[in-house]
């Protein structure tokens, strides 16, 4: 299992007070670096001096809080992962509706900056299709991003909000392939793709799925 953000950050930290903040402080920005070098650069093609270059630190900091290039790689997939689930409930208040957080989902998939990130998840996904091990962590980490979709149908199906015909896995399933297929044809300009478009596809295809009218689907 993937451990959690609070355990991630545990064993990011030299301990309290000033020196552990600094220490995590540090860790996000060469996490942020690495992130942006691999999206634009490839991972193939990343090397440790380019992510040192790009974060303001020297390549021995870099080894000092994550020992491998390997290592690096594997915890920057991790954290954009839960940056972006972090993102996702931004604006959310207790008694949002499920549809509320379906939207907010829609949001966060397409929002900016669209082409770092999503190009960030294409290396992802080419390293998962060549490395057993980060095979792995991909299953990982796509179920807790279905995790998240699949919450939010389940609560709309409790609440009497949704109707569907389909497993709360299912619906799911359809809708994060829905949003990585609709995210490469933009990446690619797919017949003219574009980030609008894609978010009204995803909101449209959601509300069949979970028999919202369309009207209602901004």
């Amino acid at each position: 299992m993937l451990p959690t953000s609070a355990q991630r950050e545990g064993e990011w930290d030299d301990g309290p007070g000033p020196s552990g903040a600094l220490a995590r402080q540090r860790r996000w920005a060469i996490l942020k670096a690495a992130s942006q070098v691999i999206s634009r650069r490839g991972v193939h093609h990343t090397r440790l001096v380019d992510i040192a270059d790009e974060a303001r630190v020297s390549v021995g900091m870099i080894q000092h809080y994550f020992r491998s290039r390997n290592n690096l790689v594997r915890e920057t997939f991790q954290w954009k992962l839960e940056e972006s689930l972090a993102s996702y409930g931004t604006g959310l208040q207790d008694d949002s509706t499920a549809w509320q957080h379906v939207e907010s989902l829609c949001r966060m998939l397409t929002r900016e900056p669209f082409a770092a990130i999503n190009s960030l998840w294409l290396e992802f996904f080419s390293l998962c299709n060549r490395d057993p091990e980060f095979a792995a962590l991909g299953s990982e980490l796509w179920e807790r991003w279905s995790e998240q979709v699949r919450a939010v149908v389940e609560k709309g199906i409790d609440d009497g909000e949704f109707t569907t015909g389909s497993s709360p896995d299912d619906v799911a399933a359809r809708f994060v392939s829905l949003a990585d297929g609709l995210g490469i044809r933009v990446l690619i300009h797919h017949k003219g793709m574009s980030i609008e478009r894609m978010h009204q596809l995803l909101l449209e295809g959601a509300a069949r799925e979970l028999g919202i009218a369309l009207e209602r689907a901004p």
